[in-house]
């Protein structure tokens, strides 16, 4: 069922939390300021489409036609990232667990693996041909892994946990095929970022916006899900929101309202490492 999420409450929550941060800082101008934006809105509903939520797999077809097009300051933030937590490692075969329309299969190649990319969105995968033309594309969900245990050196899971809502599943499975010794890395939307009203929208190529949910994990939960699934943890990463993201993700009838996320974190990425025995 396709449902509409209503784009006035996050910005009625912008005001919010901006009123929150502020209170014990900010002059009495500013905080009158924020009542008299929240109170505009609720008095005089702007004209805001929605943003529909047809659901996980539709979100992902659909967005597969704008995914490497449009601009994406999550994805901007995160690549930069990932190379720095691959930096070093070795092998020989890397798996890419939720590809989509395989941006990080780069990296992987330029290390040297043989890469294995899986998706569970077929119209991700296709895109993801061109990218990834040498390595093994194959549909699949990452709480089931059509791979034997104990056969990559590498995995790699970039902003899609967060989809999903318990990580136990798919950090066991993603442990259960890396050999001894072999490395996991996973990047998400940070749990403080989705429980603000973080979502992964898009505009498709019709012109409509849809959303992908995101669900919150806190450190703690991965933390004891790669516990669980005999992973250590070798760096943790956190990206928070600067000024120059303002700029790209906030419209100009909401960035003043945008910038009490100033600081607050974006983006959190683990390395762990599958313990022998």
């Amino acid at each position: 069922m396709d449902r509409r999420v209503d784009v006035r409450r996050f910005r009625i929550g912008l005001h919010g939390l901006a009123l929150l941060r502020g209170w014990p800082l900010d002059g009495a101008d500013r905080a009158e300021g924020q009542m008299r934006e929240i109170g505009d809105l609720l008095e005089h509903p702007p004209n805001l489409r929605g943003l529909g939520d047809p659901g996980l797999d539709a979100a992902y077809d659909a967005w597969s036609e704008t995914y490497d097009e449009l601009p994406n300051l999550l994805i901007d933030a995160e690549e930069p990232l990932v190379r720095s937590l691959l930096e070093g490692l070795e092998g020989q075969v890397a798996l890419d667990a939720a590809t989509g329309t395989g941006r990080l299969t780069r990296p992987l190649l330029e290390l040297g693996f043989e890469i294995v990319a899986l998706d569970r969105s077929p119209s991700m995968l296709r895109r993801a041909r061109g990218r990834a033309a040498n390595s093994h594309l194959a549909t699949a969900d990452f709480r089931h892994l059509p791979l034997r245990s104990e056969s990559v050196d590498l995995a790699v899971c970039g902003l899609a946990l967060t989809h999903v809502e318990k990580l136990g599943p798919p950090i066991a499975e993603l442990a259960r095929v890396l050999r001894p010794g072999g490395t996991l890395v996973t990047t998400d939307m940070h749990p403080v970022a989705v429980a603000t009203g973080g979502l992964a929208y898009f505009t498709t190529g019709d012109g409509s916006r849809l959303m992908a949910r995101n669900h919150v994990h806190w450190p703690s939960m991965y933390a004891d899900s790669f516990h669980t699934a005999g992973l250590a943890i070798d760096r943790l990463e956190e990206l928070f929101v600067e000024q120059s993201y303002l700029e790209q993700m906030a419209t100009p009838e909401i960035r003043e309202a945008a910038r009490s996320l100033l600081g607050l974190p974006l983006v959190i990425a683990w390395r762990v490492r599958k313990l022998p025995g």
